[in-house]
């Protein structure tokens, strides 16, 4: 059994303090029971905050890019529709060439390429009026090759710096299919993609928050390292470490826990993702900060 204790014999100091032990502790057993409540509730509060900015954010990201890629994969497309219906004349071509290739304000330059004949050669028209080497061989290209063997599929290549603008570029490219249903050459685009870069750095959810494009693959497309752009894997370096093929279902999906946020949302018709991630500290930190402020002035003022 509890030894009872005996009132009468304690000093008083000792008096002092058991009285104030029973008259406060009740009191700061209130506080931190309701300070919990609230400080769990507002958690909830931020996820769902942080859930919400980084599904709008993400989404602007991405309405933003394709409402400057758009144009370019419209042309690209209606170019291989018309050509289809048309007969092989270079005149044509160089018509439909200049046609397509206007009011493109975010791509490099619009060119067609034939497939080349039993000789060796192949119609090109570039919209700059650029002529190819005689060295040129047209079939070795990926944007080329890739589009002949998937027709009328829209093929992405991977960034690369363009020799003539030192610009980082992607290649959109499309089959087109001559009345025998078979491929007579390819049409293509060269992108800009220092413009979507610039959108990405112009975007900032939090203090921490980094925004990438990346590949199927996860290979950075953008990076604020140069470097890293082409060589190094996003999923080798992110603090992200759930399921990759979940994770690249291309659908747009947030994930929160203790730490971190992640966002991914996949580009359009492209095979790229644009990628956020950062602390979660950055939304919760001035929060915890008010919390135990709240409790000081609440514990102050229960002693006063």
């Amino acid at each position: 059994m509890a030894k009872k204790v005996n009132y009468s014999k304690l000093s008083t100091k000792q008096k002092s303090r058991a009285l104030i032990l029973m008259m406060f502790l009740p009191l700061f057993t209130i506080i931190a029971v309701v300070n919990t409540f609230w400080a769990l509730t507002a958690v909830k509060i931020i996820n769902y905050y942080v859930d919400s900015e980084l599904k709008k954010n993400i989404e602007v990201l991405n309405s933003s890019v394709l409402e400057r890629m758009d144009p370019i994969i419209v042309n690209i497309e209606n170019f291989s529709n018309f050509a289809e219906l048309t007969s092989d004349d270079d005149g044509i071509y160089r018509a439909l060439v200049s046609t397509f290739s206007k009011n493109l304000e975010y791509a490099n330059s619009f060119y067609y390429a034939g497939v080349p004949t039993s000789a060796g050669k192949g119609l090109f028209i570039h919209s700059t009026g650029w002529v190819p080497p005689s060295t040129f061989n047209v079939t070795k290209r990926g944007w080329f090759s890739s589009a002949v063997k998937n027709p009328s599929e829209l093929i992405f290549s991977d960034p690369y710096i363009d020799a003539d603008s030192n610009s980082m570029v992607v290649t959109i490219s499309r089959s087109v299919k001559g009345a025998n249903g078979k491929v007579k050459g390819v049409v293509a685009c060269d992108v800009i993609l220092d413009d979507f870069i610039a959108i990405l750095k112009e975007t900032k959810i939090s203090k921490s928050s980094i925004i990438d494009i990346i590949t199927q693959n996860g290979l950075y497309m953008t990076n604020a390292n140069p470097e890293k752009i082409m060589n190094a894997n996003y999923f080798e370096e992110t603090t992200f470490s759930g399921d990759k093929d979940a994770w690249l279902d291309g659908k747009r999906n947030v994930i929160i826990n203790s730490k971190n946020y992640y966002a991914i949302c996949k580009i359009g018709p492209t095979p790229w993702f644009i990628v956020i991630e950062g602390r979660k500290i950055d939304f919760t930190g001035a929060l915890y900060w008010t919390i135990f402020t709240f409790e000081a002035i609440q514990l102050l003022f229960s002693v006063i």
